[in-house]
Order: C-alpha cells, then sequence, then structure tokens
C-alpha cells in the first residue's frame, strides 16, 4: 500500500512539475511576444487608438462640448436652434461658403423626406462638418479628418 502511495506521490507532484514549467515557458515567451504581434496587427486596425481624456460642456441655447484626445487631438460639437428652418439653412451656407468642400450630404428622416443638409468642409489643420435638420443647425469641429472620422463613429456623443 506504501508502495502505491509513494508511486502516485511521485506521479502527481511529476505532473505539477511539468505544469509549472510549461506555465513558465509560457509567460517567459509571450512577454518578448508583444512587438512582433502588435506589429502583425497593427495594420487590421481601424482607427488609432485613441481615448476620451475630458469633457467640458457648456449649458444654454448654444450648447456646446469639447473632447479631449489621447492623441492631443480635440473635438468640439455644438447645436444651435433657430426660428424657422430657412434661417438655419441660411446661417449654414453662410458659415461654409469660403472653405473647402469634402462631401456633402443629405439628411433625411425615416420616411427618407429630406430635412437638411450636411457638409464636411477643411479650414487650415481643422475639419468641421455642418448639419442643419430641419431649424437647428449642429457643427462638429476636428482638429484633423481621423479625429472626426474615431469620433462619428463613436457611440458616446450626443446625437441632436
Amino acid at each position: 500500500m506504501k508502495r502505491i502511495l509513494l508511486k502516485l506521490a511521485v506521479s502527481v507532484l511529476t505532473f505539477a512539475l511539468g505544469l509549472t514549467v510549461s506555465a513558465g515557458w509560457r509567460f517567459y515567451t509571450s512577454v518578448n511576444a508583444p512587438e512582433p504581434f502588435l506589429a502583425d496587427i497593427s495594420g487590421e486596425l481601424p482607427y488609432p487608438l485613441i481615448t476620451l481624456q475630458e469633457i467640458s460642456i457648456s449649458c444654454g441655447s448654444h450648447a456646446s462640448y469639447y473632447y479631449g484626445l489621447s492623441n492631443g487631438g480635440y473635438v468640439t460639437s455644438s447645436c444651435q436652434h433657430f426660428a424657422s428652418d430657412s434661417e438655419a439653412h441660411n446661417v449654414f451656407h453662410a458659415r461654409y461658403r469660403d472653405s473647402d468642400i469634402i462631401e456633402w450630404s443629405t439628411n433625411r428622416d425615416n420616411n427618407e423626406q429630406a430635412i437638411g443638409e450636411s457638409v464636411l468642409v477643411v479650414e487650415g489643420a481643422t475639419v468641421r462638418r455642418l448639419s442643419t435638420y430641419r431649424a437647428s443647425l449642429c457643427e462638429i469641429q476636428a482638429s484633423s479628418l481621423e479625429d472626426l472620422r474615431w469620433f462619428e463613429n463613436e457611440e458616446f456623443h450626443l446625437d441632436y
């Protein structure tokens, strides 16, 4: 009986030693792996790894939001309500009149009825998206087109 227990104890200890050595080897080799691993997947990432660092909010009839990003960039968004659709439309066209237009589109409601316009413009090093939604004019300004695209694809920003 003692002989069987001794053989069983040696087998268990041998198994535990093998398991420990295997886990140690995996940990040792994985510590050196991140650089090649990140180099291999960096082409697959659709956006740089940007995180939100701060938010500032001002209230009132012309509320605006400032988002500081981890890459040193920023995004500001604001929305202003007007007395009529035509007033919002006129201010919309006046704001992008002298800018370089990258894209333009029509904003539509759930019934596919046109309710406004959206334009993406470049002004120096910054980009702005101006959008009208009936009697509202909303503007998103970013430090780069990449930051703007990242912001528009995130779910934390406020929809007007």
